[in-house]
């Protein structure tokens, strides 16, 4: 597992593996053609998410979508890494982390859904200022918003949220 960010961290599309707790890789996924900012553990091996590791690349961006805290959330995935272009992140669930499960994916997708754009509102309206200002590129606002939004979503759902 070590090193595995690094080698596809400057990817122009989207990889992702994911490795059991002793490091060994069991699954790679590859963004399909026509979609190079996205990964899909299909169906039948959504399972190996469940406490283990899942890391990948952005390309465009360093934090976390909205999809990945879902995966976290959903599928008790113990760690995710998104490696982007600068910067690396870490999020994983501890031992009060509000986790969704089978029987709640409906109402929990939607709640994750709500609360992710409430966030986005308020870091878009945050960081919109100093783009009108001239203080910051509309690339520097978006960087600041995703990780003003993943570190609301970390206080709400009781998860950790750093950079490695």
């Amino acid at each position: 597992m070590e090193g595995a960010g690094e080698l596809i961290r400057h990817e122009p599309v989207e990889h992702g593996v994911i490795f059991n707790a002793a490091g060994k890789a069991l699954y790679y996924v590859r963004s399909r053609p026509g979609e190079p900012y996205r990964v899909t553990v299909p169906f039948g091996k959504a399972g190996l998410l469940r406490g283990n590791v899942f890391l990948h690349n952005h390309p465009r961006s360093d934090s976390f979508s909205q999809a990945d805290i879902w995966m976290l959330l959903r599928h008790g995935v113990r760690v995710m890494y998104a490696y982007g272009p600068e910067r690396a992140f870490r999020m994983s669930t501890m031992a009060n982390t509000r986790h969704f499960g089978y029987a709640q994916e409906s109402a929990g997708g939607e709640e994750l859904r709500a609360a992710y754009w409430r966030s986005m509102d308020h870091a878009r309206a945050r960081f919109g200022r100093f783009v009108h200002a001239g203080l910051l590129s509309d690339e520097e606002a978006w960087i600041g918003q995703t990780h003003n939004v993943a570190r609301r979503m970390a206080a709400q759902f009781r998860f950790a949220y750093q950079e490695v």
